[in-house]
Parts: structure tokens; C-alpha cells; sequence
């Protein structure tokens, strides 16, 4: 009788393993894990203790596709002068990947931002400074498992544009894992930052 709990139980404390496993820190994908149960009881017709010993079951950990990029904003722009938003992206799976970058201007904003850049922030000083990477349309980023990028999407606003308008700047990625692992191709948005012009220029500049 007891043995029979012993293997209806196994499966679920498998379960809660992998469960806190994934929780703290993603196995790399095609890691084997292997569990074997052990029960000790005391039979009660011999008085003999009774190691039990269940199959042993192995899982393989596949590849786990997930990300953050951070974050959404509102920012406040004088018309005519350029800015800078600063966003992370951050491979938060188990494989390495290719992030394909692209930052555009919807249909529906009511100014069109100029010279709309998407350049690697390696110095994380919230500025696009000399020699730092400009991302071209479509440009790729790879990251390996628990690494991130510092990016900074710039722009300016036009000088035809008026006090109180608003426009949005949508950074746009397009990812698929590495070649010996191909995933379809998944295009996602971050909530698109929104663009306020004002009448003065900014005298405080955003922080990360």
C-alpha cells in the first residue's frame, strides 16, 4: 500500500523539482535529469525495514524562449531638439539568440520623429556617445542566457511640431534561437514609448 502512494506521489514531487528549478535560474536546453525515488517502511508482519527503490525517469530541458525589455515610458521633448530613451533587453531563456532590432514610426502619430537611431549604449550612461554602435534596420543582437544590451532609441523632434502633440516610437524585435535549434520567427512590441513636445526644452535629462 505504501508503495503504491510512493509511486503516485512520485511524479507530483518531480513536478515541484523542475517547478523551483526554472523558478531560479533556466537549465541550459538539452541537459538530461535523471530522479529515482527511494521509501523506507517498516513491515509490520516481519518487524524488517523495507527500502523501496521507484524507476528512474529522465527529463530533457528543450529550449525556453523568453525575454524582457524594459521600459515603457512617456517622454517630454522641445520641439526642434533631439532625445534619447534608454531601454535593456535581456535574454531571459536558456538558449542563445538573435534579436533582429528595428524601431519605426506608426501611422497615426501626430509629428514624425527625425533621424529615428538605434544605438548600443555599452557605457549604460544614457547617452549616445562617439563610437558607440549604431544598429542599422534590422540589425542583430546576440545574447547569451542571462546577458542584456543597453539600448537607446534617438530621434528628434521636428521644429514644425506644436506644444501638447504626441507620437509613439515602437522598438520592434524579431527573434529566433540559434541555426541547430530553428524556432519559427516571432516579431513582438514593447508598449511604445509616447512622445510629448513642449514648449521649452528639457532641462533634466531621463534616467535609465
Amino acid at each position: 500500500m505504501l508503495f503504491r502512494l510512493f509511486r503516485k506521489l512520485l511524479p507530483f514531487c518531480l513536478l515541484l523539482l523542475l517547478s523551483t528549478v526554472a523558478k531560479a535560474v533556466p537549465a541550459p536546453a538539452g541537459i538530461v535529469i535523471s530522479n529515482t525515488g527511494t521509501g523506507t517502511y517498516v513491515d509490520s508482519a516481519t518487524g524488517l525495514s523495507v527500502r523501496l527503490k521507484s524507476n528512474t525517469v529522465n527529463t530533457t530541458i528543450t529550449v525556453l524562449e523568453a525575454f524582457t525589455l524594459a521600459a515603457n515610458q512617456n517622454v517630454l521633448v522641445a520641439s526642434g531638439t533631439s532625445f534619447a530613451i534608454s531601454h535593456t533587453l535581456t535574454n531571459t531563456g536558456n538558449a542563445l539568440t538573435n534579436y533582429r532590432i528595428t524601431a519605426s514610426v506608426p501611422v497615426g502619430s501626430a509629428f514624425t520623429p527625425l533621424n529615428v537611431q538605434v544605438t548600443q549604449d555599452t557605457n549604460s550612461n544614457g547617452r549616445a556617445d562617439a563610437g558607440e554602435p549604431v544598429l542599422p534596420a534590422g540589425g542583430v543582437i546576440s545574447l547569451a542566457p542571462g546577458t542584456s544590451v543597453n539600448l537607446l532609441l534617438t530621434a528628434q523632434a521636428p521644429v514644425t511640431s506644436t506644444p501638447g502633440q504626441t507620437a509613439q516610437l515602437p522598438l520592434w524585435r524579431l527573434w529566433r534561437p540559434r541555426p541547430q535549434q530553428p524556432r519559427l520567427k516571432r516579431r513582438l512590441v514593447l508598449s511604445p514609448p509616447q512622445l510629448t513636445t513642449a514648449a521649452q526644452p528639457l532641462r533634466q535629462r531621463l534616467s535609465r
